[in-house]
């Protein structure tokens, strides 16, 4: 079992039971840049898309490769840790590859990611993605589950400073058995360039076993090299904010949440081009 501090032992003890009731893969979360912003994601149009809106891929001129680290409510065993490449085909399509894994040596859930992206015409961008997912326990005792499911997005640019995205994943609503399920999610939301520094989104996620969660954020050019966010999400309640960091082809990426009654988390990207 999990070796959790005595302080969070009610915590933990709430979570355990919520899974052993009916477990389900868990969602990574998105990116740095957009979890700084409420945790806003298909609107977003960078490397992020890798973790975010896969059909934004289309639009990358560089390739990338990125780790990310995000640890929820300071606890290691409710950690995510990931690694995401992308590397364009031409001028409007692109693949990438993305490992997640959640959880420690007592449970713990991964997933492999592999992704497409097509720009079709000057306006539109859709993509694909493949997913093996992996659930399981250090404990011989209690089996251990392969599935494999997909997601499909998609992007308009209808004018200049907007972009509109939808993304779902598992929509045909696979069900791995009775004791664990792959839950189907579904997002839309937009952004829109309000000035060259100022950048705000919104959007509307449904996960079918959740209520949904409304979710917006701000971004603020604070200099060439410096962006600041914050964000506000519904369900649950979480305040947001963060900071972006750009040193040539280095791009970090820093936020962190603030939930009432559990506390803090946070997440780091790292993304560099080539």
């Amino acid at each position: 079992m999990f070796k959790i501090r005595k302080k969070y032992s009610l915590f933990a003890l709430f979570f355990a039971l919520t899974f052993s009731t009916y477990s389900q893969f868990e969602f990574p979360v998105v990116g740095s840049r957009g979890a700084a912003m409420g945790g806003v994601s298909v609107g977003l149009k960078d490397f992020c898309s890798t973790i975010d809106n896969i059909a934004g891929l289309s639009y990358l001129n560089n390739r990338y490769i990125g780790i990310g680290f995000a640890e929820n409510f300071m606890l290691s065993e409710l950690s995510y840790k990931s690694i995401q490449m992308a590397v364009p085909i031409s001028g409007i399509n692109a693949m990438a590859l993305r490992y997640t894994h959640f959880g420690n040596i007592g449970y713990s859930e991964q997933r492999v990611a592999m992704q497409y992206a097509q720009r079709l015409g000057l306006y539109v961008s859709l993509g694909v993605e493949l997913d093996y997912l992996h659930c399981g326990t250090s404990d011989v005792y209690y089996d251990k589950y392969n599935n494999v499911s997909f997601a499909v997005a998609l992007q308009v640019r209808p004018s200049d400073g907007w972009v509109i995205g939808l993304y779902a994943f598992n929509p045909l609503g696979r069900v791995v058995d009775t004791d664990i399920s792959i839950a189907s999610l579904f997002k839309l939301g937009a952004s829109y360039a309000v000035s060259p520094l100022l950048e705000a989104a919104v959007e509307v996620e449904k996960n079918v076993y959740m209520k949904h969660n409304i979710r917006w954020g701000l971004e603020y050019k604070v200099f060439d090299f410096m962006f600041a966010r914050i964000g506000f999400s519904t369900c649950p309640i979480l305040y947001t904010f963060g900071v972006g960091l750009l040193t040539g082809d280095l791009n970090i990426d820093f936020s962190a949440h603030v939930h009432n009654s559990l506390g803090v988390s946070s997440n780091i990207t790292v993304n560099y081009s080539f």
